[in-house]
């Protein structure tokens, strides 16, 4: 009987935390993947945030941000972090904030003519992640704009080093990231003078599944959060 005993798991699986799945991408600097788990200061972050709240963390593998999107949208994944804010995104997730936007700017090649004005960036190709939110003064911009939509922002600065595109929208955390993975570019592109500053800073955002928390596991979390 002792023996038995010694078998049984400490704790009831009736009692054990909630996991949470998160659904994230490979983003080098900020939550990448080594090939078995995710590392980095947005991991970091979020799981202190979760276990705060009394849960556990699991991860998607690496998955493109529409993706997530989808997956969210059908109550797949009840996680997703470093979102900019949309009435659609809201619609389908609860968005906390919990830290600073950056401004987003103009990544050329080294070589190309700077770009310095709004009226001259219509004779040129801006390549954007598919299913990125900017901040509404770009927006308002991008709509009459000539713009190529990428899978993701490593994928826009290949194209960009191709002559494919002639500027890639990115804020300096995420070029700095994608130019830490791939060295060789840092000295091939300089951001233009036009500067595509917000009106208003803003912030980024932990989404959490409107179909997947109970009003109780949101309200621990945005506790949580307000503790952090």
């Amino acid at each position: 009987m002792r023996r038995l005993l010694l078998m049984l798991p400490l704790v009831s699986p009736a009692l054990q935390a909630k996991e949470l799945l998160w659904c994230l991408d490979d983003v080098p600097g900020r939550h990448q993947f080594n090939g078995h788990e995710f590392a980095g200061p947005t991991v970091d972050l979020v799981r202190q945030l979760v276990s705060s709240a009394g849960f556990d963390l699991a991860f998607t593998p690496p998955t493109p941000l529409p993706r997530c999107l989808r997956l969210m949208e059908q109550g797949e994944v009840d996680l997703m972090a470093r979102l900019n804010y949309s009435e659609d995104r809201a619609r389908i997730m609860h968005l906390l904030p919990y830290g600073k936007a950056q401004p987003e700017l103009l990544y050329q090649a080294k070589q190309a003519k700077a770009i310095q004005s709004r009226q001259e960036l219509i004779h040129y190709r801006l390549g954007v992640v598919r299913g990125a939110v900017y901040s509404a003064p770009l927006l308002k911009d991008l709509v009459e704009l000539k713009t190529v939509e990428v899978g993701s922002l490593a994928q826009g600065f290949a194209m960009l080093m191709a002559g494919r595109i002639d500027a890639m929208v990115a804020t300096k955390a995420q070029a700095q990231d994608v130019l830490a993975a791939e060295p060789d570019w840092a000295s091939q592109v300089k951001t233009a003078p036009l500067q595509l500053a917000r009106t208003v800073e803003g912030a980024v955002y932990l989404g959490l599944s409107r179909q997947r928390l109970t009003d109780n596991e949101l309200a621990a979390l945005q506790q949580a959060l307000s503790h952090d």
